[in-house]
């Protein structure tokens, strides 16, 4: 499961350069929080640092792991994924007028930004495995909106994070037409996506105004 050779083989000199960049971020947070230490608990640094390790634990698991492990789990991260989307709904922390974060008491992270991760290994995988020479057709983009973007945008949208919503969107797109598209299909997206375009504009600025307020 865990490859040796690449933690032999690994530059150390980039590793070092990146937690001393880190620590220098720790620092500049520290910094400029300090004042706040006096009056109230503030822990911002502690957050940072908290994050810093868990990277790193990330780090070494990410380039440690054969990439086929990720292609096996693919669709049990993307499960993963959508469990978490839904929790934050339902436990997640609210703060100006979203509610998209989990509080582990350690630290808080947003699902939905690992959640772009995940759909591009699953699609990834999803899309590996399918035999359409001319590309896709409205059957099989049905099918993949039905199985990989609908549920999970909806559940990004009721937080709401629109932003989020438009890069998964983005990542979903990119895909299938890297992949491939039959071109009647192609310009009835297009269509739709300039019809649409307005309304996620105005839904966009409704949103901020809402959390401003």
């Amino acid at each position: 499961m865990i490859d040796r050779r690449v933690l032999k083989d690994f530059d150390w000199s980039f590793l070092a350069a990146v937690i001393v960049l880190s620590l220098i971020g720790v620092m500049t947070i520290y910094s400029a929080t300090r004042p706040l230490l006096e009056t109230q608990q503030s822990s911002f640094y502690m957050k940072q640092l908290n994050w810093i390790m868990l990277s790193l634990v990330i780090f070494f698991l990410a380039i440690s792991l054969d990439y086929m492990w990720f292609i096996r789990s693919a669709y049990l991260l993307y499960v993963v994924g959508v469990v978490l989307l839904v929790i934050v709904l339902v436990a997640g922390r609210k703060g100006m007028g979203a509610q998209r974060w989990i509080d582990l008491g350690f630290l808080s992270f947003q699902p939905s930004e690992f959640f772009k991760l995940f759909i591009v290994i699953t699609l990834s995988r999803y899309l590996s495995q399918m035999r359409n020479g001319d590309g896709l057709g409205l059957k099989e983009l049905s099918k993949m909106l039905g199985m990989f973007f609908i549920l999970p945008a909806v559940l990004i949208l009721k937080q709401p994070d629109l932003g989020t919503m438009l890069m998964v969107m983005f990542i979903f797109t990119s895909m299938v037409l890297t992949y491939g598209i039959r071109k009647k299909i192609l310009m009835t997206v297009l269509v739709i996506g300039l019809i649409a375009l307005p309304h996620l504009s105005t839904r966009r600025q409704t949103l901020r105004a809402s959390a401003i307020i």
